[in-house]
């Protein structure tokens, strides 16, 4: 099948060449945000102030190799043939984006019983009552059929809200009731939201989030409830909310209640006040923990859900109610190990609603939500970027089928979700992701995925190299090329053990329903997972142009397809092959796919320090489509220790 996508038209422009841009420039050791940035002599030093610039098409970002900038990247849209560049500028190593909070000195630490170790907890000295949250100013919304409403209500000359349910399906997500406060402006960073509840079901948590779109959550904490109610029923309740910043967003009390609302029940809140705390920076976590990194990456914790299911040396937990980290550990963290990093659920750089951008040159890591995500990205290229120490934090609570709750843990190094048009990831480093490295998906959307390109990457030690699928039959996906792409390992990776579904691939694909048009995976290598190299849930060979890739698994199985209920019916059998060559050929001439591929082991560089291109005679060498070698190619940087970063 012929392959044919279109170019990605900015993908070689560079924005200094514009006429009237400006280039910015960010030193996170002698940088001031009182200059104006221009040269390298007058550079900002805050992320702050790199996310507040009023950016225009063609300006660049550049942030001085060697430092490191701890929160989240806000990247802001260029035009077309005119992006924003955000790049790096000097000598050494790439600057880093890190979404960790570091807790390495020994007073971060108490502890709370021997040999369980809390981080200090924020004050609890309340200062003045801010904002307004009257019940007159809330409002909810419902989906995913269920059925529910939210009234005001009066008891004596005391205003509360009642949420009450009819019906909900027995799948409901937290998101499909919804409850809004009023919104907050300018408020300070430390807050304690007071409230009664009282009815068959009580809100877990309550979270502050953005007022604008994209909506993202700012921080959430668990609630706080008194013993016993008073005389009417009623608990007292509160949860902190605490941000990173000196000031909130402009957002909102958010309540999900999807999950906790029952049908035929009923709960009563009472919103009494917002309260500023005493702010306590350093002790801020304000979102889940997903993972904890120790002695820079050479050895990390095993994530428990309550402080009680902390059993063994390096189970942690995070506590939502009171925003703080729970190890066990025969000694205190900052005494046992050189760096203790909490990596934050949150994205580092959402390309959401992005369009006309470049990302070059910098290293994304420690982050428990994504290094990139969003929907709605154009023209964004992401270029020579490393990515590592990605994902496991808590996405959400689901109900199963006896109605008991289970934690959805995420996290993706680069996840396009739909609509994605000309887009491009090529020459990045992905390593230690609790999910997939590269991926697209859409679910319940008619919306594109058009010209989308993975090419020159080296991915090791992720869950899934690449993960592909969308849910909707309504859904169109044209032109997915993962070309020239080194895989090395999936599955072998920090969180793999602590799945509930460890299934390590270097591809999977979900149920792919569709349409679907010129999907290609040619000219990569795939070396070693931990359970098997290919799974699909659909049968989408008619638009899979998979061939000329070097293919290596020698313990465990090559490829699996378990068709679908659909698919059954009609008659469709799945497959499974296992490992070595012999199960190799009879995959190629059982599916018709990868006919030109080699099975062989490849022979790396020096793989001991994460060098994975090919050797000159290596299998492979010569067996791409133009004559090369397959795998990632013009990596730069590959002639230093890449195994720890």
């Amino acid at each position: 099948m012929k392959t044919r996508h279109p170019a990605i038209l900015f993908a070689a422009c560079l924005a200094s060449a514009i006429a009237g841009a400006a280039t910015y420039h960010v030193d996170s050791e002698t940088g001031d945000d009182s200059r104006d940035g221009l040269t390298a002599a007058t550079a900002w030093r805050s992320l702050t102030k790199v996310n507040m610039a009023e950016l225009k098409p063609g300006d660049q970002m550049l942030f001085r190799r060697g430092g490191l900038w701890r929160g989240q990247l806000n990247l802001k849209s260029g035009e077309e043939g005119n992006p924003i560049r955000y790049g790096a500028y000097g000598t050494g190593p790439k600057p880093i984006i890190q979404g960790s909070v570091e807790r390495n000195r020994p007073e971060d630490w108490f502890e709370m019983r021997p040999g369980l170790w809390s981080t200090q907890i924020q004050s609890d000295k309340e200062l003045r009552t801010v904002g307004d949250v009257s019940p007159g100013k809330w409002q909810y919304s419902i989906e995913g059929g269920v059925k529910g409403a939210l009234t005001r209500e009066k008891e004596g000359d005391e205003a509360f809200l009642r949420i009450s349910c009819k019906e909900k399906p027995a799948n409901a997500r937290d998101n499909y009731f919804q409850l809004w406060g009023p919104c907050l402006k300018g408020l300070p960073s430390s807050l304690r939201f007071h409230f009664k509840v009282r009815g068959d079901f009580i809100p877990p948590t309550v979270e502050a989030m953005t007022y604008h779109k994209p909506f993202a959550r700012i921080c959430s904490c668990g609630v706080k409830l008194s013993e016993k109610p008073d005389a009417n029923g009623w608990y007292d309740a509160s949860v902190q909310l605490v941000a990173a910043g000196e000031i909130f967003e402009d957002g909102n009390i958010h309540i999900n209640m999807g999950q906790t609302v029952k049908p035929g029940g009923k709960c009563d809140i009472k919103p009494i006040a917002l309260r500023q705390l005493e702010a306590e920076p350093r002790r801020v976590l304000g979102r889940d923990i997903g993972i904890l990194i120790l002695g820079e990456g050479r050895a990390w914790g095993v994530k428990k859900w309550s402080i009680d299911a902390i059993k063994d040396d390096l189970d942690y937990c995070y506590d939502p109610v009171d925003d703080r980290v729970v190890v066990r550990l025969d000694r205190n963290p900052a005494v046992a190990y050189s760096s203790v990093e909490l990596a934050k659920t949150w994205t580092l750089a959402s390309h959401g609603g992005r369009h006309d951008v470049i990302v070059e040159a910098l290293t994304l890591r420690y982050s428990g939500g994504f290094a990139f995500s969003g929907s709605g990205a154009t023209r964004v290229t992401v270029r020579n970027c490393d990515m590592c120490w990605i994902g496991g934090g808590l996405q959400a609570w689901r109900v199963d089928g006896k109605g008991g709750r289970y934690p959805i843990r995420y996290g993706n190094g680069i996840e396009y979700w739909s609509p994605t048009r000309h887009c491009l990831v090529e020459r990045c480093r992905m390593w230690q992701v609790y999910d997939a490295a590269l991926t697209t998906q859409s679910s319940k959307s008619r919306a594109p995925f058009i010209d989308v390109v993975f090419r020159d990457n080296v991915i090791w030690q992720a869950e899934y190299a690449f993960e592909f699928w969308n849910h909707d039959e309504r859904g169109h996906t044209e032109s997915v090329v993962f070309e020239h792409n080194t895989c090395v390992d999936s599955g072998y990776v920090w969180s793999h053990s602590q799945r509930p579904d460890p299934n390590g691939a270097h591809l999977m694909s979900y149920f792919h329903i569709g349409f679907t048009t010129n999907i290609v995976m040619r000219n990569n290598v795939f070396c070693r997972s931990s359970d098997r190299g290919f799974r699909y849930f659909t049968d989408w060979r008619y638009a899979l142009d998979m061939d000329y890739n070097l293919q290596y698994e020698p313990l465990n199985k090559l490829s699996e397809y378990h068709p679908s209920t659909t698919e059954r019916a009609q008659g469709k059998k799945g497959w499974s092959y296992g490992p070595g060559a012999v199960e190799f050929e009879r995959y190629q001439k059982e599916t018709g796919l990868d006919r030109h591929s080699v099975f062989a082991e490849p022979l790396f560089v020096n793989p001991a320090i994460r060098d994975y291109r090919l050797k000159p005679g290596s299998p492979g060498a010569n067996l791409a489509t133009d004559g090369g070698p397959v795998g990632a190619r013009n990596m730069p940087g590959l002639d230093k220790d890449q195994s720890v970063q």
